[in-house]
């Protein structure tokens, strides 16, 4: 019982619901009428003939509503269509312009590419052409040093022409590219130079003339004075292992004791200088009035011989007392009306020879007595040697002749061949062998019999002095 009342109150609620849904339906449509009053809401049917103005009213309500949602629908889609219209006439426009962008980006990158291709290649046609720019240059350099040392040999510069080729043949090394033609010019220059040369060495270390040379007795050392105002001492290996300073002017002589012990000097400050090879501390000998030019010492290397601008000849004793090394004047050799250029003592150590301005050699004895006047050159007689048996006595004189002299002073034959003043004349260490330097810049070789043996021509300028070494040191 219980269960069939809840049963129809939940029926009865429910139907409640519907109706108050359908009241409400009805009333919104104008077909019933609610009044709202106290006691609870009052509805009331509306006539028949008012249903269908009331239906017309809504109908008309309704279409108008439509009408409306219609043509709003209607704009709306024209605003789309329009809008689509619009987008789509934007995204062509955009797409034409990116067509155009990317039709000019490739021309640009086409263009791009290719001017790089060009340049590129421009690039490696440019370092090409340097390169064969600098082959060229490299070639034609190394082909003017070989050409110069050519030159230099057919000059009979031996010794200059195998320094450049030398030069050409380390510049050869160190090219990249040579043709064959530079290569094989180079080479055969070098050998040319390397078999052809005679000069032994060469050495460079005075700031001014030099103007006497000496080898010691032993060969081993080369003494040089020069205009510098020093003496160097060089070693056969070409090294220098000393400077002597203390002159005051030009040194134009150097000689070396017999014994090898000293080394005296001559020079324009018109004095000699005697250094010891040990200790370089030894007497200064003053006398001279002018220019000392020239220097030799005795075979036992007691006596000096000094030869002066002042017109004499100076013997100069060496003595050892109180275990002190001294030096005096022993005589004075006056004779000559001109400058002294030269002095030599022969090997006996019995005769000593004077070559001077006023175109004469005179030989004298070491007491000081004159033994002959020997004319026969044309001008100044500039040096004088003898030879090492003594028998023979040569001189050079600015008349462009050497002439060759017994040693009682009869004339044995005069050498022509220089085309300039001979300054300095020498015997080999054999006496086979005369050896002249002369101001027309070459050095002659000589037969003792007068013949030509060779014409020598290292040096691009005048040759003052010469000296030959000791057969031991050949």
């Amino acid at each position: 019982m219980i269960i069939a009342l809840e049963k129809d109150i939940d029926i009865q609620s429910d139907f409640e619901s519907c109706w108050e849904l359908i009241l409400e339906i009805l009333v919104g449509s104008g077909l019933v009428l609610c009044w709202r009053e106290e006691l609870g809401d009052r509805y009331q049917l509306v006539h028949d003939y008012l249903v269908k103005p009331i239906r017309k009213k809504n109908d008309r309500g309704i279409i108008a509503e439509l009408e409306k949602i219609k043509s709003e629908k209607t704009k709306a889609e024209v605003a789309q269509k329009l809008s689509q219209e619009h987008l789509n006439a934007v995204l062509q426009r955009r797409l034409r312009e990116a067509r155009a962008a990317g039709i000019m980006l490739a021309v640009m990158g086409g263009t791009i590419a290719s001017l790089w291709w060009q340049a590129d290649m421009q690039k490696k046609a440019a370092k090409l052409q340097t390169l064969r720019a600098e082959t060229s240059e490299t070639n034609l350099q190394i082909s003017a040093i070989a050409a110069s040392s050519e030159a230099l040999f057919s000059s009979n510069k031996e010794f200059d022409a195998l320094l450049e080729s030398l030069r050409a043949w380390q510049k050869l090394k160190q090219a990249k590219e040579v043709n064959p033609e530079t290569r094989m010019r180079v080479v055969t220059a070098l050998q040319q130079a390397v078999y052809g040369v005679t000069e032994l060495n060469r050495l460079e270390g005075h700031t001014d003339i030099v103007w006497g040379v000496a080898f010691s007795p032993d060969g081993q050392l080369l003494a040089s004075g020069s205009t510098d105002k020093t003496v160097k001492i060089w070693r056969s290996d070409g090294t220098l292992p000393q400077t002597l300073e203390g002159h005051t002017s030009a040194v134009t002589s150097v000689a070396f004791s017999p014994d090898n012990k000293m080394l005296a000097s001559g020079s324009y400050d018109k004095s000699v200088k005697l250094w010891s090879l040990a200790a370089p501390t030894l007497p200064v000998l003053q006398g001279h009035e002018d220019r000392v030019l020239s220097i030799a010492w005795s075979p036992d290397g007691q006596i000096l011989a000094s030869g002066s601008r002042d017109r004499t000849v100076r013997l100069w004793r060496r003595e050892l007392g109180k275990g002190k090394l001294d030096a005096h004047i022993y005589k004075v050799l006056e004779d000559h009306t001109a400058m002294v250029h030269s002095v030599s003592i022969d090997p006996k150590g019995e005769i000593l020879a004077s070559a001077s301005e006023d175109k004469t050699i005179k030989l004298w004895r070491l007491d000081c007595s004159l033994l002959k006047t020997l004319p026969g050159h044309t001008d100044a007689v500039i040096s004088v040697n003898f030879s090492p048996d003594g028998s023979l006595i040569a001189s050079a004189s600015r008349d462009n002749t050497v002439k060759l002299w017994n040693r009682d002073g009869s004339l044995l034959k005069t050498l022509v061949g220089h085309k300039a003043r001979v300054n300095s004349v020498s015997f080999s260490p054999d006496g086979e062998i005369l050896a002249s330097a002369s101001n027309d810049k070459t050095i002659k070789l000589w037969r003792a019999d007068g013949s030509l043996i060779k014409t020598l021509a290292p040096h691009d300028s005048w040759y003052l002095v010469l000296a030959l070494a000791p057969l031991n040191n050949c």
